[in-house]
């Protein structure tokens, strides 16, 4: 697609700061990204190892309070076979009480009997006090569960609680560290209070050994996992990201156990409570990470993995990182941040960015639309001056300066052109030189045979002027002359092909086509006439020479062409109607007429014209005689009387070419008696009166040779 100098560089400008600030704009907004990226990794694995920490802190609290409760509960060194002494109940609820009071994480702390199914209890309700009760067996053999009241700064039995207790010896806990001998951690799990809302937590459980063979307890511990959501949730990562935890079993799905709302952490399935699955939770991003997981490759214990997530439209920064393993709980921790948490700022630069790269962007095609009118307006006027100079316009016009070395040296190199172009049209005919320019072909050797009128015009007397006047005013005389009647060849579509001394040698139909090429011709003789006569006027007045100018016309088929050498060429015709035309040019002299023209050339230029037949001619060169008219002038330019003696003549001349010589002389004296200076009737007339003496033989073809031209 072609577009003007002044939009393409406007545009090529436009591309280029378009180009380099979306470089800059990518470089810089790849390197705040790759910073923000850093940041909020470091954010998350910082956050991550900070909630890591606390709950590892909580494992080993957990586990601390788990066995120091089975040391507390251990019997006396000289009676380290027997069982627990449940006479010691009430002491150890005054230590349990103590050991609860500061462990707020802790929802319940316990001391199992073994052979018995006895235990001491100490939990914390929903209303932050502390419940302390034992279940003892009764005389009868029954468990009851009795409340132990504070008095006076001690624990006594208190009310005896009518539902049966449960037997906790029947949980998978503790099972599991009667067998193993070994300190264990549950599963989440719903812990039930009786009074008390369900809450899910995990329970961690030391045997009681103190022998090192006998387990004749366990001792155990119940942390929330209300307090340890709380806990989550305090933790800051920006204004909307959040922390969480789950529980992840090779049994079954993975499962909430910590989120920023506690109270979806629990599902009703019949009459009792369990624990949340990530389904159930409703939160998509949590669900969206899950299901990275379950296609990203397995994530080792203690390291951090990052994704970043797309949910509802939105981006989201998600980290998380595997806690516990082998003893403990299979635990992990996930982070999720709204991307716009770390990406706001970034945005907000962002658009600052892009606005300054419009900003520049229009700046710099302002400032380049200036430039390329400062650069377009000296190009556009170099370019006008071409295709003046395409049309053959080689007038000399200044053109604008500029202020580029290169434009000067082009606009110089231009009016170079102009003036050689100028010389080239002068050397060579002005029509050939047009159509070279206009066509963009290369003159080259050779011709083509066209059908055209060729013209010749001689200054009548410019030889003996010649004797009569110094070089250099005949020169000046001689330019005056010619520029009149090769301004009229041109004028009239001609083409001037040469200047042979004071000849012009002009066609018509060649190099371009021109519609009645013998019209224009006989045209432009009649103008060149009524120019010179003009001219006759002016140069009377300042005494100069008056000359005339006589004109041969013949219109034939010729061969149109370059002829010459490679180095050295002219473009001119050459053909028996160029002959015919140079000689009826010279026959002028000989009948004292202005313009001849053959019949051709008569019969091609139609009634236009007005013509009479001069004679029929055998003239030098030419073997076949030709009948030669002489041009009266246009039909609507000549009178009645103009028209009337040259059909008086062409009648005569009927006579004469069937040899009735005496009617033929009657018609030419006519003719004479009215104009006694017609050249072509007084010469007909002399010789009808030599053929009436002495008629031609029977041969006669009604030719007359000339001798000469």
């Amino acid at each position: 697609m072609k577009m003007s100098f002044r939009a393409r560089l406007s545009w090529q400008t436009a591309i280029i700061l378009s180009a380099t600030m979306l470089v800059v704009f990518a470089y810089t907004w790849m390197r705040a990204r790759a910073v923000v990226s850093d940041l909020t990794q470091r954010v998350i694995e910082q956050t991550a190892d900070q909630i890591d920490d606390s709950i590892n802190t909580l494992f080993d609290r957990a586990e601390q309070r788990s066995r120091f409760l089975a040391g507390l509960a251990g019997p006396s060194s000289s009676f380290v076979n027997e069982p627990l002494d449940r006479t010691r109940f009430q002491e150890l609820a005054t230590q349990m009480l103590e050991l609860i009071n500061v462990s707020p994480e802790f929802n319940t702390m316990c001391i199992v009997v073994d052979d018995t199914g006895e235990y001491v209890r100490a939990v914390r309700l929903s209303n932050g006090q502390v419940k302390l009760d034992m279940v003892v067996r009764s005389p009868s053999g029954s468990l009851v569960r009795t409340t132990i009241r504070r008095s006076a700064g001690l624990l006594l039995p208190g009310d005896i609680d009518p539902a049966p207790p449960s037997d906790i010896r029947v949980e998978a806990f503790y099972r599991s560290a009667m067998q193993t001998g070994e300190l264990v951690w549950t599963e989440t799990h719903a812990i039930e209070v009786p009074g008390e809302p369900v809450t899910p937590g995990v329970t961690c459980a030391t045997p009681i050994n103190p022998s090192g063979i006998d387990v004749v307890g366990v001792a155990y511990v119940d942390l929330t996992l209300t307090s340890l959501s709380r806990y989550v949730t305090r933790i800051e990562i920006g204004d909307k990201g959040y922390a969480f935890l789950s529980e992840v079993s090779p049994q079954g799905p993975a499962r909430i156990i910590a989120y920023k709302d506690p109270n979806r952490l629990l599902v009703t399935e019949g009459s009792s409570m369990r624990i949340a699955t990530v389904d159930e939770l409703g939160d998509p991003v949590v669900s969206k990470l899950f299901d990275y997981l379950d296609t990203a490759r397995p994530l080792q214990p203690g390291a951090t993995d990052r994704v970043r997530l797309k949910v509802d439209g939105r981006d989201h920064l998600a980290g998380f990182l595997r806690i516990g393993g082998g003893t403990r709980p299979n635990w992990l921790l996930g982070i999720v941040v709204p991307a716009e948490e770390f990406m706001g700022n970034l945005g907000a630069d962002r658009n600052v960015l892009v606005m300054f790269a419009i900003i520049a962007l229009l700046a710099g095609i302002y400032v380049s639309l200036l430039l390329a009118q400062r650069i377009a307006n000296p190009v556009r006027a170099i370019v006008s001056e071409t295709k003046r100079i395409r049309s053959l316009d080689f007038g000399a016009r200044p053109l604008p300066s500029t202020h580029s070395e290169e434009l000067e040296e082009l606009a110089t190199a231009v009016e170079q052109l102009k003036t050689s172009l100028r010389s080239f049209e002068k050397l060579v005919p002005a029509q050939y030189a047009r159509h070279l320019v206009t066509t963009g072909q290369e003159a080259k050797l050779g011709g083509e045979r066209k059908h055209i009128t060729i013209y010749f015009a001689d200054i009548v007397g410019f030889t003996r002027l010649s004797e009569m006047m110094p070089p250099e005013e005949l020169v000046e005389v001689l330019a005056e002359y010619l520029d009149v009647l090769s301004g009229k060849v041109i004028e009239h579509d001609g083409t001037v092909d040469k200047f042979n001394g004071d000849d012009v040698m002009a066609f018509w139909g060649a190099p371009s086509l021109v519609e009645n090429s013998a019209l224009c011709a006989c045209v432009s003789a009649v103008r060149s006439q009524e120019a010179l006569r003009a001219l006759h006027i002016e140069w009377g007045q300042h005494g100069k020479p008056l000359l005339g100018a006589s004109f041969g016309i013949s219109t034939g088929d010729v061969i149109v062409g370059n002829v010459g050498s490679r180095e050295r060429m002219n473009y001119t015709v050459i053909g028996d109607a160029v002959n015919l035309a140079s000689r009826l040019q010279g026959l002028n002299k000989f009948y004292e007429t202005s313009v001849l023209v053959s019949e051709t050339t008569m019969l091609e230029a139609g009634d236009a014209i007005v013509t009479r037949l001069v004679d029929f001619v055998a003239v030098s060169g030419r073997a076949q005689p030709a009948s030669v008219y002489e041009l009266i002038g246009l039909r609507d330019e000549l009178t009645a009387d103009d028209i009337r003696i040259a059909l008086l003549h062409n009648s005569a001349m009927a006579h004469y070419r069937e040899r009735r010589f005496v009617g033929a002389a009657d018609g030419f004296r006519t003719v004479v008696a009215e104009r006694d200076k017609d050249g072509p009737a007084r010469i007909l007339l002399k010789r009808c009166l030599e053929y009436t003496e002495n008629p031609p033989g029977e041969d006669w073809d009604g030719s007359y040779r000339v001798g000469s031209k």
